[in-house]
This record gives structure tokens, sequence and C-alpha cells, in this order.
């Protein structure tokens, strides 16, 4: 049952903002979460404990229990029913919050009935989310229906999202991961061309169908890096547009600083590297893998089998 709360805790860490918190002593979630999760849950217990009426501890804390559910067996019940009683206090506290009616939605969709996860539920936080932010809205029933084996309502969804949000990075990232999922590598690439095209972006933040958040500039160059990268990489999984996938990972690889959530450098380097070698440019392959620094095994396994075929 723990792979169900897995799960959860990618979806629901997916709707955190990937910007600083905002009270300087609650510090970023990805950081918060990159440590010890013990550690995590202490301090964040302690937290909404000192602080009960703040909304983002609240949502922290549901972050972190579903997490803490997705590595546990024995506790992993307990776990969900934290994370459940977090989300609906942050979402009480702070109804117009789109982070956090997507986290509520997104538990009561993956989670089991035993573990407090509720459909009805969902598509009630869904209808309460289109009220306020009908583009994060979309969002959750694009990837509710993805998963469904009828694609037909989703196939619909799709046609109505590009209709309504042609340029939208963090929209046509979502539907080009889908179709990269499901093997239909020519449309994948097709959507992330659309996606990694930065003039797109000022056509997107114009578009007056989407609330504009703080984050949503950031959020949408998020995006378009990452589609950038996934040119590169559907690329090396379906062995074409070759030269398509060589010139997206040149350009990633000139972006410096690269946002902690972001691919890094090494693995652009790996993927780059593949398409050198079906390009037959084993020098530059070469070169590449020696700038490489493996930073764990996954890393290490990819970079010894490319330099085997040199």
């Amino acid at each position: 049952m723990h792979s169900f709360f897995r799960i959860i805790a990618l979806a629901l860490l997916l709707t955190a903002s990937p910007l600083s918190a905002m009270e300087p002593e609650l510090p970023a979630l990805e950081e918060l979460v990159a440590g010890d999760l013990d550690d995590a849950e202490d301090f964040i217990d302690t937290y909404v404990k000192r602080r009960p009426q703040h909304a983002e501890g609240h949502f922290y804390r549901g972050n972190i229990m579903a997490m803490q559910a997705g590595n546990s067996t024995i506790w992993a019940l307990s776990y969900a029913g934290k994370a459940l009683e977090s989300f609906e206090k942050a979402v009480e506290l702070n109804p117009q919050n789109h982070q956090y009616r997507m986290a509520l939605a997104s538990f009561h969709f993956a989670a089991p009935g035993i573990a407090g996860g509720d459909i009805d539920e969902a598509w009630r936080q869904v209808a309460a989310l289109k009220e306020f932010d009908p583009f994060h809205a979309m969002q959750l029933e694009l990837t509710f229906w993805a998963a469904d084996e009828d694609k037909t309502r989703y196939n619909e969804l799709v046609e109505n999202a590009l209709n309504l949000y042609p340029t939208d990075p963090r929209l046509v990232f979502r539907i080009a991961m889908n179709e990269q999922s499901a093997k239909n590598y020519p449309q994948a690439q097709q959507h992330f061309s659309v996606c990694a095209n930065a003039d797109n972006i000022s056509a997107a933040l114009a578009n007056p169908q989407i609330t504009v958040h703080p984050d949503t500039a950031q959020l949408m160059e998020l995006a378009r890096l990452n589609c950038l990268y996934q040119i590169g990489r559907t690329a090396v999984i379906s062995e074409a547009d070759v030269n398509a996938g060589i010139e997206a990972l040149d350009a990633y690889l000139q972006v410096s600083n690269l946002h902690r959530t972001l691919p890094p450098h090494d693995w652009a380097r790996l993927r780059l590297a593949a398409l050198l070698i079906m390009a037959e440019q084993p020098d530059q392959a070469r070169q590449l893998l020696a700038q490489v620094k493996p930073s764990d095994d996954a890393m290490k396994e990819e970079h010894k089998a490319l330099s085997q075929k040199l």
C-alpha cells in the first residue's frame, strides 16, 4: 500500500512553489525534505504548534507527512492521516490558494479509501479551484485522466487545454511528458518544441485565461528549461530527432546556475554524449564524458555504458 503514498508524495511536491517561503524562518520545501525526513517532521511539527494559523506551515507538514507515509510500512496510514489533516487545515486557513487546493485534491485522487482518499471529495476540490483558478484545475483534471485507461476524456481535455493555453510551458510540458510516457515520441517532441520556445512565455503571461501568481513567470521558465532537456532525453530514448536533441541540450548547457528542481548539467552532458555517439561524433562525446562527475549510481552506470560504446 505504501507505493500509493510514494505517488502522492511526488504529486504533492510538484504542487509546491520553487520560490522561497513567505517567512524567512520557514525554508524552501525542497531544502527541508532534502535531508533527514525525521528531522523535517520534527521541525514542521514544532513550527505549526507555534504558528497554528500559518497556512503554509500546514501545507509543508502535509507534504512531509505524505513523504513519510511513502517511506513507511507500519506507520503509513498514520502518516497519511496527518497529511490529510494538514492539507485540509491549509485550505481552511487560505481557501484561495491554488497550491493548497491542488495538494488536497491530489491526495484524494491518489490515496486508497482506507488511507482517507475520496474521489468525490477530490472532484469537489477541483470544482472549488475552478472557481478562482481554472488553469490549475485543468492541470489536475489532465493528471487524473492521463492515468485512466479510457483516454477519450483525456484527449478531449488536451484539445481544450491547448485551445485555451496554447503556449503555456507549464501545461504543454505536462502534456508532452504524458506523450513521452506513452511512447508517442513524435507527438511528445512536437509539444516539447512549443514549450521550449522562450518567445512563447510572453504570450502565455499575457493570456487573460490564466491567473498570474508571483511565481508564474519563474514556473514557466522552469518548464521551458525542462522541455529543452526533455527534447534531448526523448531523442536518446527514441533514437530519432538526434540533431534537434543535440541543439536543445547545447542550449540547456549554456544555462548557468540551474534551479535545484532541474536535471543537473552532468545528466545533460550524458544525454548529449549519447546523441553525439549516434551522430558518429565520438571525439566530442569523449570530451563531454571527461567533464562528467557521476554523483549517484544511475549516473555512474550511464557513464560506464556510454564509455564502453566509444
